[in-house]
């Protein structure tokens, strides 16, 4: 006794935008809601930026960035951004790089990830981030397939300067690029950003928290949807 629906995956959706709300959204709910220190709110944005850079979506690690600073400018964003058509706007800006198209796969000669792995190359990995301290020479000028989800099997990209993603039910996917000047650049803006969001975190977490009872109120949201019909 439920309601049930069907809908697209949510593998298959996620993305640039999508990478940047749930972002936006754990910032907010762990440290307003959830009240937990800044070191957890660290570990898991960084957890974030990471399953989107070392999968080499540069663009969805991107919006990670873009999710904590707007995060930083505190209650303010929120209620000046409510129809998110300038987020959308900057996010449009950072490229298309994960956008799904019609694809073929036989078109680009992939190849498939052996399903076992030895403590050394687990190790060799772990010790290189996942290949990113390499030198060029040992790494494969050949493409990966993987199924498109929310990341790739890191596992089984390593070493691989090209990875296929592929959604097999609609016949659609991209081509994401190894890119380690991409990758360090946005580490360090991340770095960069968390070690600000560290000494402003307390503060934003008391303005967050004095806040939330009015963006919360029924007056508020009246307030809001009279504005939009009077736009109208």
């Amino acid at each position: 006794n439920g309601v049930s629906c069907w809908a697209e995956d949510f593998s298959l959706k996620d993305g640039p935008m999508p990478n940047y709300l749930d972002t936006r959204y754990h910032l907010f709910h762990n440290s307003v809601f959830l009240n937990k220190n800044f070191f957890k709110v660290f570990k898991i944005t960084l957890l974030f930026f990471l399953k989107s850079a070392l999968s080499h979506n540069y663009t969805s690690a991107s919006t990670t960035i873009l999710a904590i600073k707007h995060f930083m400018e505190g209650p303010e964003f929120w209620t000046k951004n409510l129809d998110m058509k300038d987020v959308r706007s900057q996010i449009s800006n950072l490229g298309s790089g994960e956008k799904l198209n019609k694809i073929v796969r036989s078109d680009f000669d992939v190849e498939y990830a052996s399903p076992e792995e030895s403590v050394f190359r687990k190790l060799a990995r772990v010790m290189t981030l996942n290949g990113f301290l390499l030198p060029n020479f040992l790494l494969k000028n050949k493409c990966i397939f993987q199924h498109k989800s929310f990341r790739a099997n890191f596992r089984e990209i390593f070493r691989y300067k090209r990875v296929l993603y592929e959604y097999e039910a609609g016949s659609v996917g991209y081509v994401a690029s190894y890119d380690r000047l991409q990758f360090f650049k946005l580490t360090f803006k991340l770095v960069w950003l968390l070690f600000k969001l560290a000494f402003k975190f307390k503060s934003l977490k008391r303005k967050y928290k004095k806040e939330l009872p009015v963006v919360t109120s029924e007056s508020f949201w009246r307030e809001v949807y009279s504005l939009k019909k009077e736009k109208k």
